[in-house]
């Protein structure tokens, strides 16, 4: 999904774009990412180390998209990085706990909120961002 965004996104747009896509595997396209991140801690440790290398290079992916953000003037440079990487994709994590598609909201409508509790959360205003 980030990869189909035009090449003059802003990388505001290509995090949020991960992020509902983030969202959507989690809580529809794919049964064996929700029971990965249920048994996380189950993991015999030889398993584990090989997962962790590969979180490790999803979250770096994040990681990478916040820092292009907040570089940009887009996200508030003081927050905390990492705090922000492990918030919202612990966030999207957590959905299949209690997202049932014969809920209140659609998946869609879910994205659309965590992107927006990322946007009024840690978006700078245009006013202090120099963009208008």
């Amino acid at each position: 999904m980030v990869d189909a965004l035009p090449a003059d996104s802003s990388p505001l747009q290509r995090l949020e774009a991960a992020l509902r896509a983030h969202l959507k595997f989690q809580l529809v396209e794919n049964d064996y990412a929700r029971a990965v991140v249920r048994s996380i801690g189950q993991y015999p440790e030889e398993m584990w180390q090989r997962v962790n290398e590969k979180f490790r290079a999803y979250g770096k992916f994040f990681d990478n998209l916040i820092a292009a953000a907040m570089k940009a003037g887009q996200l508030d440079p003081e927050v905390d990085r990492s705090a922000l990487r492990m918030l919202i994709i612990g966030a999207a994590n957590w959905a299949p706990e209690w997202y049932r598609a014969d809920g209140s909201s659609t998946v869609e409508e879910i994205g659309d909120l965590l992107v927006r509790l990322l946007q009024k959360g840690v978006r700078l205003s245009a006013k202090q961002s120099g963009i208008r």
